[in-house]
């Protein structure tokens, strides 16, 4: 079981959580190439806390285990994190500083929390192998895809059947029984619908989206926005009523934040060396020419097939009231989620910070100052402005990862009329989480 430690954090939560973990790969997203990647460079832990630091990343699992995890989930109230390892799922519960493992098979995809304590975990079909001791599947048919929902509270394990196949995208639907889920029908066809588990209820959504090449699907009740993507583009939708806000081409996934103003956007980046991943360091003309050997005497010894670039997983954030985009610069990530205890708090899986490859890990980070700084139209350290397309802007409409912050007025000088950025108050918690920490 891994270590556990809990340092000052920003609140009650895991925000400042540091997990120490050595794990093997499980459905992780590493592709081949940012496996060959990590075997030719080994950790450097110094470079990752001052890297991270730099721009106030917050790790959740140690710097340089082999945290290859999957299926990241927080819970609403972010007290809980569910996570994926080789042969099942794992809770990390902050508050006991401990990780509870659910009492289920391989799960057949993400999981998702469908209130504060009751998790949804898609599992394949049982066939001819037996569940797990304890656990009863009923009478459900030995072709069904199932649902095992955890209540922690509870203790208890209940699996149910799901009428589709492949169930995949898991969210909860926003009353605390239902979730919103993406299957295939009888036609091969993928489609979102709403499956109430209690009742074993399911209703057609989203009527517009029906694709076999639908990759991705994001569902926000709060903000009555979702997402849904081939893998090339993506279109936000009203859920109201169906209609479409809009269609960005060369992005992944969009995740829109709950007050409907934001929304963060998932793509590839531009290739960068396999090898030379140094560009972040200061270093005398001289020190760069042996660094540019360095790699060019790697690349020599590498078979033919070898890759010698990798492309990493880029974040965007477009402001749908001003009709901007901004790019992440400072560092690369994907699974990308807005956090519900506090307004802006963000999380994702941190792919590398300045064009340098790091141990994948779990990164925290608080962007409300920085969307308050491009409100007042300021540029943010560590992102810079961007057309809408996502290509750059002319010369000096940003800053460089590196680069200083640009001086701001504060948030009480903002002009009458300015969104507010400030985070509203948290819901009662038997614990309630203490005020943020003031910004570096």
């Amino acid at each position: 079981m891994p270590h556990l430690s809990l340092p000052r954090a920003s609140t009650a939560l895991i925000f400042g959580l540091l997990l120490g973990c050595d794990r093997e790969d499980v459905y992780g997203k590493a592709s081949f190439t940012e496996n060959v990647a990590e075997a030719y460079d080994e950790c450097d832990k110094s470079e990752i806390d001052f890297l991270t630091a730099k721009h106030d990343l917050r790790l959740a699992f140690e710097a340089c285990g082999s945290n290859h995890f999957g299926n990241v989930a927080w819970s609403p109230n972010g007290t809980l994190v569910y996570f994926q390892l080789t042969h099942g799922g794992h809770v990390l519960v902050a508050e006991e500083k401990n990780i509870e493992t659910l009492p289920t098979e391989t799960p057949a995809g993400p999981a998702a929390w469908i209130r504060d304590n009751l998790l949804a975990i898609p599992l394949k079909p049982l066939g001819e192998a037996p569940p797990p001791a304890g656990v009863s599947s009923g009478t459900i048919p030995k072709d069904s895809f199932r649902l095992a929902l955890y209540d922690r509270g509870a203790k208890t394990l209940q699996i149910v059947a799901l009428p589709l196949r492949e169930p995949d995208h898991l969210a909860p639907f926003g009353d605390g029984a239902q979730l919103v889920l993406t299957g295939l029908g009888e036609d091969g066809v993928r489609r979102p619908y709403r499956f109430h588990p209690g009742t074993g209820t399911l209703e057609r959504i989203l009527p517009g989206v029906s694709s076999d090449k639908l990759t991705d699907l994001v569902y926000v009740p709060e903000a009555d926005l979702a997402s849904w993507s081939n893998g090339e583009r993506v279109e936000l939708l009203r859920i109201s009523d169906g209609s479409s806000v809009r269609v960005i081409d060369g992005v992944k996934r969009a995740i829109p934040h709950f007050d409907g103003r934001y929304v963060a956007l998932e793509l590839d980046g531009a290739p960068i060396s396999t090898f030379d991943q140094t560009t972040w360091k200061e270093m005398s003309p001289e020190a760069r020419e042996r660094e540019m050997k360095k790699t060019e005497k790697w690349a020599k010894n590498l078979p033919d097939w070898a890759p010698r670039e990798t492309v990493p997983p880029e974040l965007h954030i477009l402001d749908l009231q001003k009709d901007q985009r901004l790019r992440i610069a400072a560092w690369y990530g994907e699974d990308f989620e807005w956090l519900r205890p506090r307004p802006y708090w963000t999380s994702q899986i941190l792919w590398g910070v300045e064009g340098k490859q790091l141990k994948r890990n779990v990164a925290f980070v608080d962007l409300r100052e920085k969307l308050r700084m491009a409100d007042a139209g300021d540029v943010p350290f560590g992102l810079e402005r961007v057309n809408l397309d996502g290509t750059p802007l002319p010369n000096g409409a940003g800053l460089p990862a590196g680069g200083a912050p640009a001086p701001t007025a504060s948030p009480e000088a903002a002009a009458p009329g300015a969104v507010s950025l400030s985070p509203a108050p948290a819901a009662p918690t038997a614990n309630p989480p203490a005020a943020p920490a003031a910004a570096p």
